[in-house]
């Protein structure tokens, strides 16, 4: 990935209410289902579009894990704090973006029919082409 200027980076953010989980929890299962389960698409189907884990970084906050997505793109875990956020960048592979980095946060909500985690997952990106901004 190329160096970026902040006048060019986009963002996108996505807010999910994740009822009765904690933050523990909500945290565990994004590890498990999404980082390790394949991504946005069922394990399965992850394997057979070429998914896979490459190195499995620190044994508990799996910071330096680095894992293919589908297509052959790569992403590397760059800081955890377990039960609270987890950050990952794109460090390579066929994906149309310079500049490529995440931040997945995981709150406890109180209150009324809002017990539970809030999911705050921000991504930062540069596309590669004028053509794939809006």
């Amino acid at each position: 990935m190329t160096e970026q200027k902040d006048e060019d980076i986009k963002t996108i953010s996505i807010d999910i209410m994740i009822p009765k989980k904690t933050p523990d929890s909500a945290y565990k299962t994004w590890i498990s289902e999404i980082w390790f389960g394949g991504g946005y698409v069922p394990a399965a189907m992850s394997k057979i579009l070429g998914g896979r884990i490459d190195d499995s970084g620190d044994a508990n906050t799996k910071v330096g894990n680095i894992r293919v997505v589908p297509f052959g793109i790569k992403e590397e875990i760059t800081n955890a704090s377990p039960g609270e956020s987890i950050e990952y960048q794109v460090i390579g592979g066929p994906f149309p973006v310079k500049y490529h980095k995440a931040k997945v946060e995981f709150v406890e909500c109180f209150g009324r029919n809002t017990d539970g985690t809030l999911v705050v997952w921000k991504t930062d990106f540069i596309a590669s082409h004028p053509l794939l901004t809006w």
